[in-house]
């Protein structure tokens, strides 16, 4: 196979390598600086005192985020509770509700039953009195 072609399982094999070695040396001219000269003392001194006062604030930030979310838990929890409780109160009112218009409904129902009876009876009177000549029904 000619050099310029390339392979299947690694497209660009010459490239990767060379990346590899330009970041081992970014790297490596990095720590020398860092762990070898003066300025590279100063900065790495600076850079601990940062990371520091980062971790610090990360810290107090954790402690916030910690109460804000008990106290959010909390107000979740009394805010669950009310809700709980008003839908119960809802429910029973209904319940008792229903019952009383029940109770109404079975009433009005018995009443317009006698009201029903004592029109059927009047009715049958008049019709009675109504239909006759000389004292006698009409009926064939």
């Amino acid at each position: 196979m000619p050099k310029t072609q390339k392979s299947q399982k690694n497209p660009q094999p010459t490239n990767n390598f060379f990346n590899g070695v330009f970041i081992g040396a970014l790297l490596g001219a990095g720590a020398v600086f860092v762990l070898g000269t003066k300025k590279g003392e100063k900065t790495k001194e600076k850079l601990i005192k940062k990371g520091k006062v980062l971790l610090s604030q990360t810290d107090k930030l954790l402690e916030e985020i910690g109460e804000q979310k008990e106290e959010f838990k909390k107000k979740g929890e009394e805010v669950s509770g009310k809700i709980k409780n008003k839908t119960e109160n809802i429910k029973k009112e209904s319940k008792e509700e229903r019952k009383k218009i029940k109770e109404s409904l079975n009433s009005i129902t018995k009443e317009l039953s006698k009201i029903k009876q004592q029109t059927t009876k009047a009715a049958k009177k008049t019709k009675k009195k109504f239909f006759v000549k000389k004292g006698k029904s009409l009926k064939k």
